[in-house]
């Protein structure tokens, strides 16, 4: 959604993100992850997108790419709290 749904991109730049986005697997919101993100909220104050992202990588055990420091610290501090 955040790379398709950026403003003035091309129609050869949206085929190739989606070709590189079917590559990976898709996550849908469980009530596991509901819960870590109206956490991660309460805690952290982050907006709702980046507290469903880092929601998810800690629910899913998975590791977490991005060039956002800030949401790398928050999912970094938040799995040594666990």
């Amino acid at each position: 959604m955040e790379l398709l749904g950026y403003h003035g991109i091309t129609a050869d730049e949206e085929c190739l993100i989606k070709e590189k986005l079917a590559h990976f697997t898709s996550c849908s919101l469980t009530s596991e992850i509901e819960e870590a993100v109206i956490n991660l909220r309460k805690k952290r104050k982050l907006k709702l997108p980046d507290a469903i992202i880092a929601a998810t990588a800690l629910c899913s055990d998975l590791k977490l790419l991005s060039l956002d420091r800030h949401l790398l610290s928050v999912v970094n501090a938040a799995r040594k709290e666990h």
